[in-house]
């Protein structure tokens, strides 16, 4: 079986003008909800064999914070360009292409890709994808390259809202 996290970048802040948008940091809010996802995936026992993030600092924020509350090592995080404003299909392909002995995949980046990545690969639609959301997908396969669109089973969907209204 593969399985595939998928999550937004943490709430983002409005930077001044003349810094860029990959250079954007995470507000306050951002950085607890980024704690809190990485505590919820380490209490259900969630880690990937591989954690990929976009290259915009907000991203590689999210997915440090993660990394950090699920014991996987920072200098293992690979910023990934595609995962900053591609399209789904390039997404897929290059999940397609992943070596096989990795069985569980985290993939950090923006909206709209990710919310589109859910729905294409994902067996049930979502309208909504919140800031630091996270969706678990398995696939009933042994290579990535059999990953196909519509066939991710939803094992869980969270979402810092959520985390809070359940304490």
């Amino acid at each position: 079986m593969k399985s595939l996290l998928i999550i937004r970048h943490a709430k983002s802040s409005r930077e001044p003008s003349g810094v860029s948008d990959r250079e954007r940091t995470l507000e306050e809010r951002g950085i607890r909800d980024a704690h809190a996802i990485g505590k919820y995936l380490r209490e259900s026992s969630i880690r990937p064999d591989y954690l990929l993030s976009s290259p915009a600092l907000r991203a590689k924020m999210t997915a440090a914070i993660i990394a950090g509350e699920i014991g996987y090592p920072l200098d293992k995080v690979q910023a990934q360009e595609l995962l900053y404003e591609q399209s789904t299909s390039k997404i897929i392909a290059y999940l397609q292409n992943l070596q096989n002995h990795y069985f569980t995949v985290m993939v950090v980046g923006h909206n709209p890709s990710v919310l589109e990545l859910v729905n294409d690969l994902g067996n049930q639609p979502f309208m909504q994808f919140p800031s630091c959301a996270a969706v678990g997908l398995d696939f009933q396969v042994d290579d990535w390259t059999a990953i196909v669109r519509e066939k991710g089973r939803l094992r869980f969907f969270t979402s810092p809202e959520m985390l809070r209204e359940n304490r």
